[in-house]
C-alpha cells in the first residue's frame, strides 16, 4: 500500500470517528430531551430501542444545553464535509 493509500485510509478512518462522535452526541440531546422538554416522548420507548431522529427535530426546545450540543454536530457535519472537499473523498 502507497503512503498515499495509507493517508487516504487514515482520513476515512477519521471521518468514520467524527460520525460516531455525532451519533453519541445526539444520544446525549436524546437522553437530555427526555429527561426534560420531551419527558412524556420518552416514556413511549424502551431503553436501547432504536430511534430515527435527526437532530433538527430538536433545534426549538429552547434549551440551552441541547443547542450547544446541535452546534457541535453541524459543526462536525462541517469538517467532514471539508475534509472531504480538501482531499477528493467520497461518502463510504
Amino acid at each position: 500500500m502507497s503512503k498515499h493509500q495509507i493517508y487516504k485510509e487514515a482520513l476515512y478512518s477519521a471521518l468514520e470517528c467524527l460520525e460516531e462522535a455525532q451519533g453519541h452526541a445526539l444520544s446525549g440531546v436524546l437522553n437530555i430531551a427526555f429527561a426534560g422538554e420531551y419527558k412524556e416522548l420518552g416514556r413511549l420507548y424502551e431503553v436501547g430501542e432504536m430511534l430515527q431522529i435527526e437532530p433538527p427535530a430538536f433545534e426549538d426546545t429552547g434549551d440551552a444545553n441541547i443547542d450547544l450540543i446541535l452546534k457541535v454536530i453541524y459543526e462536525i457535519d462541517s469538517v467532514k464535509e471539508r475534509i472531504r472537499n480538501l482531499n477528493g473523498l467520497e461518502c463510504r
